[in-house]
């Protein structure tokens, strides 16, 4: 099996043009073994899977070199997502922290006591502001845990693909 990893945006004639066949067998072919692809507007990153021994282009062996590349690509994404995940964490706790900092000062504490509604604001942006710190925490939590997987996985295929 070889494929390749699309480095820009394409469509079914610009792929047929970078995989230097007009063949509509062999397009076919390319259909069916990436069902999960829509040909017609295929994304920047997209993994398209292409039949051994046909006409078409210069795909790379699955697996080796390519594989090792892409999981490292991969990787490097996701640690990066899960980088942000935690600095955003971090910043909305210590944007919590502020507010319930805030909300303890003196001079808050006697407007609050004279405006009903304005307590109740303050008090409902302090449990937001809890809930998004929470949100971003379990987010971060996900993305490496996704990480993890992704690392098993594609080890696994390393393996099956030799």
């Amino acid at each position: 099996m070889r494929f390749i990893h699309l480095n820009k945006a394409a469509d079914l004639q610009a792929l047929s043009q970078q995989l230097g066949s007009g063949n509509s067998s062999a397009l076919a072919q390319i259909k069916k073994l990436n069902p999960h692809l829509n040909l017609a507007k295929l994304e920047l990153g997209s993994m398209l899977l292409l039949p051994e021994g046909s006409e078409l282009g210069t795909g790379k062996a699955a697996g080796g070199d390519s594989l090792a590349a892409f999981q490292a690509q991969a990787q490097a994404g996701l640690a990066a997502l899960s980088q942000r995940a935690r600095l955003q964490a971090e910043t909305l706790k210590t944007e919590k922290q502020d507010l319930s900092s805030a909300l303890k000062s003196a001079g808050l504490k006697r407007l609050q006591e004279g405006d009903p509604a304005l307590k109740k604001q303050l008090e409902s942006a302090a449990v937001q502001a809890a809930a998004d710190q929470k949100s971003a925490e379990a987010t971060a939590k996900q993305l490496e845990a996704m990480d993890k997987l992704l690392s098993t996985e594609l080890g696994r295929m390393g393996k099956f693909l030799g």
